[in-house]
């Protein structure tokens, strides 16, 4: 025969209700986060496209522009287009980017293959104090909104 169990502890059953119990609580606070619509567990990001050109309207054809907040650990990057537009992700492709006041930098990679075939044309140069926080003059502020900026840079 079985001795009773003493009180206080587990039995088989009331081990696995309890064990039950544990895993409910975390689930459900889980199904409520996923139904609510809850973020994402990374800073708001807020749409941004815009365009880079040169002072006198000639875009920009080539590059990346970065912004950042000084201290702060994120960044929001895109890819300049041939025409100078541009659309900003931070965490996923065309997110955005998180608010407040931002440095932003302009990097150009240009590899020259001679004899140049084809063409190509990847226009003119930005500055290089661009390429660089410590030198980049360049800033905006990103609104809790959808944002469009225009940023222009000189040679």
């Amino acid at each position: 025969m079985n001795p009773a169990p003493v009180t206080g502890q587990r039995t088989r059953k009331n081990r696995s209700t309890a064990d039950c119990r544990l895993f409910a609580g975390p689930l459900l606070l889980l199904l409520a986060g996923l139904l609510s619509g809850c973020s994402d567990g990374f800073p708001e990001r807020y749409p941004v496209t815009g365009s880079v050109r040169f002072r006198d309207g000639e875009p920009v054809r080539t590059g990346t522009i970065e912004l950042c907040i000084p201290g702060s650990r994120w960044s929001a990057s895109g890819k300049i287009e041939r025409d100078g537009t541009f659309r900003l992700s931070t965490v996923k492709e065309g997110d955005g980017a998180i608010t407040g006041t931002h440095k932003i930098l302009i990097r150009q990679l240009i590899v020259v293959y001679l004899p140049a075939e084809g063409g190509h044309d990847h226009g003119k140069l930005v500055s290089p104090r661009y390429g660089d926080y410590a030198t980049t003059d360049l800033e905006v502020g990103i609104e809790p909104r959808r944002n469009e900026i225009l940023v222009e840079v000189d040679e």
